[in-house]
């Protein structure tokens, strides 16, 4: 055997004898722990063999498999349940609460959401809201020829009923004007053409037939309601085909006294060459023009359209002086 092996055989020994020593050791530690355990348990077994019944009863009913215990178990668990359920009805009832808060909240802040846009809503309204303006004033009323018509084709109709004379429908019926009305919007838009006044036009219309009653020189049938033609030599006047005809004539001879521009519609007027043109810019100044001696004629023409201005605007007239602006009486 050489001699590696010879040393590593002593070597060997020696630790397994090292080991077997200490193995002894810890048996003997063991065998004296499990004599203490012994002598325990015997004095636990005698001190229960010495106890009196009511205490091994009283221990028998503290066993688990007893019935005692299985009462003293569900009781102690239905008041353990009954104490969570206790605190899951707090805990709910508080969840609850707060719930009712915070949608008392959510709804208040919806309402002063909804108040506030509301409030935007009606600023925005009144800001967009433009100011009262203030009533409008009713026109000037002069006797200038040329302009705008103080009044509306209603108010001519409306003056016509109101003075109680028949209206001739049974003439201008096929003359293309069968009624009042009729009558005051030809009048309106024959006037709008040229720039005349078609308060002026009626009203002059009115003064020159007898408010289409004629019984002069010109009859009914002619549908000349300007005397246009009939001169105090006897003359009968001229004819027109229909009603339109007529009031456009009468039109174009007030703006030939009236106006230097040029007619905007076909001139139907025979007797337009005949007259200054521009000479007679006011109702006025047709006195000793259109009618001799015409002393009042311009009076007659502005009555009547004093009369509808006061049924339109409701305002008292009175004239201030020749050509002139009325004023308003107090």
């Amino acid at each position: 055997m050489c001699l590696k092996c010879v040393c590593f055989c002593a070597r060997f020994r020696r630790q397994l004898r090292g080991n077997m020593g200490s193995m002894i050791i810890a048996w003997n530690r063991l065998s004296f722990v499990g004599a203490a355990l012994a002598c325990a348990l015997a004095w636990a077994l005698c001190s229960c063999s010495s106890a009196p019944s009511e205490g091994l009863a009283s221990d028998a009913s503290s066993l688990p498999g007893s019935d005692s215990s299985a009462s003293a178990a569900a009781s102690a668990a239905a008041s353990s349940k009954g104490g969570f359920d206790a605190v899951s009805d707090r805990s709910a009832s508080k969840a609850g609460a707060s719930s009712s808060t915070n949608g008392a909240s959510a709804s208040s802040s919806a309402d002063q959401s909804s108040s506030a846009v509301s409030s935007g809503r009606e600023e925005q309204t009144e800001a967009a809201a433009p100011a009262s303006e203030p009533a409008a004033q009713p026109p000037e009323l002069t006797d200038a020829i040329m302009g705008a018509s103080t009044v509306s084709a209603e108010t001519m109709a409306k003056a016509y009923e109101q003075r109680g004379v028949p209206y001739p429908a049974d003439v201008y019926a096929e003359a293309g004007a069968a009624t009042i009305e009729e009558f005051a919007r030809l009048c309106v838009e024959e006037t709008e053409a040229e720039g005349v006044r078609a308060d002026v036009l009626f009203a002059q219309a009115m003064h020159e037939t007898a408010w289409l009653q004629f019984g002069n020189q010109v009859s009914v049938e002619q549908n000349n309601f300007g005397g246009l033609g009939a001169v105090n030599a006897g003359g009968a006047g001229e004819v027109f085909p229909d009603v339109r005809t007529g009031l456009r004539a009468q039109v174009q001879h007030l703006k030939a006294y009236a106006s230097t521009d040029d007619l905007v519609n076909d001139i139907v007027d025979t007797r337009f060459d005949l007259v200054e043109r521009g000479c007679a810019p006011t109702v006025h100044d047709l006195g000793g023009r259109w009618a001799w001696p015409g002393d009042t004629y311009g009076d007659a023409i502005m009555d009547v359209v004093r009369t509808m201005y006061e049924i339109e605007h409701g305002s008292v007239l009175t004239e201030s002086a020749v050509g002139g602006a009325p004023e308003e009486a107090s």
